[in-house]
């Protein structure tokens, strides 16, 4: 997974499309909408993501 915080790389490693559901989903609860690649993004990894079974 990469995390950028403004132009400097934080962390390098493999995002799953859980892990990229999880960061998107949080970052929509903010004040500020979704730009529009983050909201594709979150558009698919929410209609592909494995679900949990109960």
């Amino acid at each position: 997974m990469v995390i950028m915080i403004g132009k400097k790389t934080e962390e390098k490693g493999v995002a799953t499309l859980s892990d990229v559901y999880e960061i998107l989903k949080d970052r929509k609860k903010s004040s500020k909408p979704l730009a529009y690649e983050q909201q594709l993004a979150f558009d698919y990894a929410e209609k592909f993501r494995l679900q949990k079974k109960p």
